[in-house]
Order: structure tokens, then C-alpha cells, then sequence
């Protein structure tokens, strides 16, 4: 059964908090503190997800896919939170996939499902930021076209420093 690409409802909220968390826990142990990792909450993930829901930017999107029921992943995207970013460039904001269905042309889907999104909203451009240690990530990122601009920062995310880099692609 292939997953359904769709809009995200209050109802898919607690799904996209386990996936959230869950994922995080598995793709980046070993690259960020184990205890932090095992600290994250599904309900605070949850209560945040709602809010991010029911505050999503006219220009912005949250989808989920759906496979028979289960969220298997999602992805988030919008205007550029980047302060140097000019009017036309979006980013997407998150994009995970439960481990279970790793490689199997969800994550491709989700993303190419962002960039639409962001094309029908007009924007020409679009970014996302990856852990750099997360070598999976970056690979995937680099198979479905993204390139790494130069462009790095550290930021504070659930409470832990990551080093993170910048990926662009023109949505033309």
C-alpha cells in the first residue's frame, strides 16, 4: 500500500509528536546526547505540534503521509525563518519518516510534496537546515537535488547545541 500525501488535521497531531520523537531518538543517537534523547516527551512534542497547527503562516503547510491510517511521516514548510532571507525564499522546516519505512520513497514524497507547496505560494527558492553529523540526512538531501550553500549555524534545539548546515534548491 502506498502512503497518502495530505494536509495535516488536529487529529493527526499525536502521530506527528510520535514520529517527531521517536525519529529523533533513532537517527541521531550517537550524534547528540543520549540523555537528551531519552528526555524528549511525545506529549510536549504533542502540545507543541497543535499549537504549530493552529498557527501555521497562510503561505505555510503541514502534511502528513498517511498509510493506512498511520502517520509514517510528515513535513512542515513555510516562509524562510532565515533573517538574511529575502520575500521569495521558503524553507521547509522539518521532514522525518518512522525508521520502519526508511527508504522507501516516503521521505521523497514528503519533500517533493514541500516544494510544490512552496512553488503554488511563490516562492522561487527554498532551504532547510541538517545536523551535519547526520550523514543520512545530508545524503538524502543531496539525492533529491538540495546542495549545501555554505551558509552554517549552531542552534539550541530540545535543549541541545547542534551544528547544523544549510541545503538550497531553486523551486523554478
Amino acid at each position: 500500500m502506498e502512503a497518502l500525501i495530505r494536509p495535516a488535521t488536529e487529529a493527526d497531531t499525536a502521530g506527528i509528536a510520535e514520529v517527531q520523537v521517536r525519529t529523533w531518538q533513532k537517527a541521531y543517537a550517537g550524534l547528540l546526547p543520549a540523555e537528551q534523547l531519552d528526555g524528549m516527551s511525545v506529549e510536549r512534542s504533542h502540545r507543541n505540534w497543535t499549537s504549530r497547527l493552529a498557527n501555521l503562516a497562510p503561505t505555510g503547510a503541514l502534511m502528513v503521509a498517511d498509510l493506512d491510517g498511520e502517520i509514517a511521516g510528515f513535513v512542515s514548510c513555510g516562509p524562510s525563518l532565515d533573517e538574511d532571507a529575502p520575500p521569495d525564499r521558503g524553507q521547509i522546516y522539518a521532514i522525518y519518516v518512522r525508521a520502519a519505512h526508511w527508504r522507501s520513497g516516503i521521505g521523497r514524497r514528503l519533500n517533493n510534496a514541500a516544494l510544490e507547496s512552496l512553488r503554488a505560494n511563490g516562492f522561487r527558492t527554498a532551504t532547510l537546515w541538517v545536523l551535519r553529523a547526520n550523514t543520512r540526512a545530508c545524503d538524502f538531501y543531496t539525492t533529491v537535488g538540495w546542495v549545501a550553500d555554505g551558509a552554517e549555524q549552531s542552534e539550541e534545539i530540545h535543549g541541545m547545541t547542534a551544528d547544523e548546515i544549510r541545503y538550497a534548491r531553486p523551486l523554478g
